[in-house]
């Protein structure tokens, strides 16, 4: 069976490669890489994403000068086959601080996420990620 089938078979209950949602990355869970973080077995393999998403982030933001503000963070996430398959348990945790350059015409952010989850699965992965990026994430 080939996956690129299932973009035209209506029985199917996977959703194409390019249509699942994902989590992982500078507006999800930034102590992740990008898209990394959840995925579906397939034909005994895995293919990151899946038919839901969860995504909780939260941000404490303070002034340090001027237009510059920081920030403490606190994610957590996964992306889901289903929905049926949700579970608050197997949610990913990153947290981290950040910067902003707020100006009345733009706001540039730096953040530096750190993995708490898996790092017992994953010891040779980076502890951290820096995420560069113009405007708020929410």
């Amino acid at each position: 069976h080939d996956r690129r089938d299932d973009r035209l078979d209506p029985t199917s209950t996977q959703l194409p490669r390019s249509e699942r949602f994902v989590a992982g990355g500078a507006t999800s869970l930034r102590g992740y890489p990008d898209d990394s973080v959840g995925g579906t077995e397939f034909f005994g393999s895995f293919v990151p994403g899946g038919n839901a998403v969860l995504v909780l982030n939260q941000e404490a933001r303070f002034p340090i000068w001027r237009w510059i503000r920081g920030v403490g963070f606190l994610d957590a996430g996964s992306a889901f086959a289903t929905v049926s398959d949700l579970r608050l348990g197997r949610l990913k945790l990153s947290a981290g601080l950040g910067l902003r350059l707020v100006t009345p015409y733009l706001t540039l952010r730096l953040d530096y996420g750190v993995r708490l989850s898996d790092l017992a699965y994953l010891p040779d992965a980076p502890g951290g990620r820096f995420h560069f990026g113009i405007g708020h994430i929410f």
